[in-house]
């Protein structure tokens, strides 16, 4: 899916990563196919000037990714307030997807998921982690 700009208000600035309600409306589909769960990924695609940035998601742990949601859907306004606290949407997509990776790590989310990201072609994907000074790292898959 994409986060269009805000047509009514130009000037905002949309997430340039996954947010609680992608979350949500992914547990909603997972709930309901029928398809094994490793063929299951979110995808997400964001404009950021004349840049194009594609993410996915993987989930990894089933049931901790339920779980996660599960509190999304429970709390929506703390998870929408964290995401608005935390990652900041003026921000530049990298920085963004290292405020994500810090959340996700600080709640304990990364155990049900792993997030990843192609290059302008489409061709070529690197999982994104933190290293040990929380630093965004790219291991090229």
């Amino acid at each position: 899916h994409c986060h269009l700009n805000n047509s009514t208000n130009p000037d905002a600035n949309n997430f340039a990563i996954f947010t609680p309600k992608d979350f949500t409306g992914l547990t909603s589909m997972l709930i309901n196919s029928t398809r094994p769960i490793n063929e299951i990924t979110m995808y997400l695609t964001v404009n950021v000037g004349s840049n194009n940035f594609t993410y996915a998601i993987k989930i990894k742990d089933v049931n901790k990714f339920i779980d996660m949601c599960t509190n999304m859907n429970n709390e929506p306004e703390r998870y929408e307030r964290m995401w608005e606290e935390d990652i900041k949407t003026t921000n530049t997509p990298e920085k963004q997807v290292n405020e994500f990776l810090k959340l996700m790590e600080n709640e304990k989310f990364d155990e049900g998921i792993e997030l990843y990201k192609c290059d302008e072609n489409y061709q070529n994907w690197e999982q994104l982690i933190l290293n040990a000074t929380k630093n965004t790292i790219k291991i090229k898959c």
